[in-house]
């Protein structure tokens, strides 16, 4: 197994607990240079993070037996008609249904997915075109992981361009009212969404009442492990875990409080619920133990190794 991999970096917070799980298992991990814009999906450029990457590496310098890691499955064809036959992780990150998947993803051999939403690995097992596992990530960044002890009368909602998932003038209803005082993060749209450097909204989101995340869907969803993580409770919709099946993690009452609903009164229902400090501490202190279990790298880092393993080997998929 060659132990160098290069990474097209399309997510700065996805990528350095990428880069960190190769480097725990013994990697030299580049980042990938403009040549690669060619031959991916979607680029954005190499990232000069020296904590991060070893260097930038352009595609004439690939190694035959390198590992490719990218988020997007366009990449794996493109990559072979250019004459590249090595291995390719698919990090999987592309918030699309199993229709989607059954009709568009038909790999090329010598491809594998780590996914981190249950749903999604389902599907691909189903569909049985390439080796894929699931496990829950590590989470890399500096976070408080100590339990919750108190928090503060507002709620959090962390998503770039929230109102794909959610109309702007329920959200201006949550923001304006006295119960919830909405602090909506990721930049706009709505145009009040705010920014903040992530160690900041991270410390923010920490003393938050709770993390309402109005998402159908996602893989797994960065601003959701960071509230889970520092025992912040989170408000679901029902559509969340159907969709993702994320219920080893997600439990009503236990673990998470569930609407029915995005509908106003259902969300303020839900939302108020954990006015409680009780509530609000126990929910979100189990969440994070469990979470933190599912997490664990030391567990998880076995399966991991075991997906390489067979990338690099060429092991048929099993029929």
């Amino acid at each position: 197994m060659s132990k160098i991999a290069v990474l097209n970096d399309t997510h700065s917070v996805a990528y350095r607990v990428m880069a960190f799980m190769l480097k725990t298992i013994g990697f030299t991990v580049y980042s990938a240079g403009h040549s690669f814009r060619e031959v991916t999906e979607v680029y954005k450029g190499p990232r000069n993070d020296l904590a991060t990457y070893a260097g930038v590496m352009e595609f004439k310098d690939l190694p035959k037996d390198a590992l490719f890691v990218d988020h997007y499955p366009g990449c794996a064809p493109r990559l072979r008609a250019a004459g590249w036959t090595g291995p390719v992780l698919l990090y999987w990150g592309l918030p699309v249904g199993p229709k989607w998947i059954w009709r568009h993803f038909h790999p090329p051999p010598r491809v594998g997915v780590y996914t981190q939403c249950p749903r999604i690995a389902r599907c691909l097992r189903e569909i049985n075109r390439c080796h894929a596992k699931f496990f829950w990530p590590p989470y890399v960044d500096p976070i408080q992981r100590t339990p919750r002890t108190t928090f503060e009368p507002f709620v959090m909602t962390v998503i770039q361009g929230v109102c794909k998932w959610l109309k702007e003038d329920l959200l201006i209803k949550l923001r304006d009212d006295p119960k919830v005082k909405l602090e909506v993060y990721g930049g706009a749209p709505p145009a009040w969404a705010k920014r903040l450097p992530h160690d900041d909204l991270t410390a923010r989101l920490r003393r938050a009442k709770c993390l309402f995340h109005p998402k159908a869907f996602d893989t797994p969803g960065r601003a959701l492990m960071e509230a889970v993580l520092q025992g912040v409770p989170v408000v679901l919709p029902e559509v969340f875990l159907r969709k993702t099946e994320m219920t080893d993690i997600f439990t009503d009452g236990v673990t998470c409080v569930v609407a029915k609903d995005t509908a106003l009164p259902t969300v303020l229902e839900a939302i108020c619920s954990l006015d409680d400090d009780d509530r609000n501490l126990r929910i979100g202190n189990e969440g994070q133990r469990r979470l933190s279990k599912a997490s664990d790298w030391n567990v998880n880092k076995v399966s991991f190794k075991l997906l390489l393993q067979r990338l690099f080997d060429n092991v048929p998929i099993p029929s």
